[in-house]
């Protein structure tokens, strides 16, 4: 499961009134069950909003970004899904509406890894 134990530094009073209206981050994301699939890299600006970054395994590692929106998680589009394969490490939350993840892609089998930064909206 993912979680969130304190505010993010620089929450505002916005962050918290609203965190009065989100339910637990206890949460799972909807695939949290599926045994392909890997969350490597969450980040939060509040109770309300979060954003796990990671991977699932189709034919090959696909990459995968979920939005918690205070109430469910929503899996959102991702960059570099359907080449053979990629995965996304890390992610920085900006806003509630903006965050950044970064990981690696690689467009063919024999193409090297390349990195692939993501703007998460």
């Amino acid at each position: 499961m993912v979680g969130l134990s304190t505010a993010a530094p620089g929450a505002g009073a916005a962050d918290s009134a609203s965190a009065a209206t989100c339910q637990s981050w206890g949460a799972q994301p909807p695939n949290a069950e599926d045994r392909g699939t890997y969350l490597t890299g969450v980040t939060a600006t509040s109770d309300c909003n979060g954003w796990a970054v990671g991977y699932y395994n189709g034919m090959a590692n696909q990459t995968l970004i979920e939005h918690w929106d205070g109430t469910s998680w929503t899996i959102q589009p991702a960059p570099g899904a359907g080449n053979f394969d990629g995965a996304l490490y890390g992610a920085a939350a900006i806003s509630s509406t903006s965050a950044w993840a970064a990981g690696n892609d690689a467009s063919g089998r024999l193409s090297p890894e390349q990195t692939l930064v993501a703007h998460c909206r």
